[in-house]
């Protein structure tokens, strides 16, 4: 949502929470994991194929 669409949507009486794209996969990533590791062993059984999820990866906006 852009600046003049809130200021819209809070003048309608509405409520926004803006999350950020970027933060909110994050969570996600260990469920993705552990779903794309039991996919890969059940259809390559025989294959061993490491999913790492970044320690080091971060949003790349700062606020300030």
């Amino acid at each position: 949502m852009g600046h003049h669409e809130v200021l819209a949507a809070v003048a309608n009486g509405s409520h926004v929470m803006l999350c950020g794209h970027s933060n909110t996969e994050r969570g996600y990533l260990p469920v993705l994991k552990a779903s794309l590791e039991a996919e890969l062993a059940k259809d390559l059984p025989d294959s061993r194929i490491d999913v790492v999820v970044s320690k080091r990866d971060m949003d790349p906006l700062e606020i300030v």
